[in-house]
């Protein structure tokens, strides 16, 4: 009897010991999943308080602090120098000629011609000012370009006009230039026309 009674007090000291380990277990692993999350947040926000104030340059000399750590500097761009006006003899010499549409589209017998005109009545000989863009110095825009019709006198004026450099050193007026143009006289004169050998 004595011997059954030894049995069961060993078999309820080794479930009691079981359960106490189990317990044990079921705290570390807990401690483990709060701790180690609160001690990687407590590290990210001093590396961020530090980092702060290294860059408020607040740090005693002798805390050397990783430049990894710290917030990385914005790099200076430096902008595309600023191109000076330039001045352009003419762009297009002798007639420029557009042919009159229907209201088919069909180019009709009737032609109006211009000739460019300088930018100043009072001295004919005076320049175009071109302004280069400021990231390409191959491309501009006229400040001020006017036409003259052949057969009315009447002067158009146009700002900002699109030109271009091509590899000879001359400047035309771009396709969108060209456009811009078409579109004013067409407005202005109130008809359709279409330039010969252009848009």
């Amino acid at each position: 009897m004595a011997r059954r009674r030894e049995d069961v007090d060993w078999y309820v000291e080794m479930s009691e010991a079981l359960e106490r380990r189990d317990r044990r277990r079921k705290w570390v692993i807990l401690g483990i999943t709060v701790a180690v999350p609160m001690l990687l947040m407590a590290m990210l926000v001093g590396a961020a308080i530090i980092t702060k104030l290294n860059q408020e340059g607040r740090l005693p000399k002798w805390f050397k602090w990783p430049q990894l750590l710290a917030a990385p500097k914005t790099a200076v761009v430096a902008q595309p120098d600023t191109f000076e006006p330039i001045s352009v003899e003419s762009f297009q010499t002798g007639d420029i000629v557009y042919s009159q549409l229907d209201r088919n589209d069909f180019v009709t017998s009737i032609s109006h011609f211009f000739r460019e005109l300088g930018p100043d009545d009072d001295n004919p000989n005076a320049p175009f000012t071109v302004n280069i863009d400021r990231n390409d110095q191959y491309s501009g825009q006229i400040q001020l370009y006017r036409l003259r019709n052949v057969g009315t006198g009447e002067v158009f004026e146009f700002q900002n006009v699109a030109v271009k450099r091509l590899a000879s050193g001359d400047w035309i007026i771009t396709d969108e230039g060209q456009k811009q143009i078409r579109d004013q006289l067409q407005a202005r004169m109130r008809v359709q026309i279409r330039r010969i050998g252009g848009s």
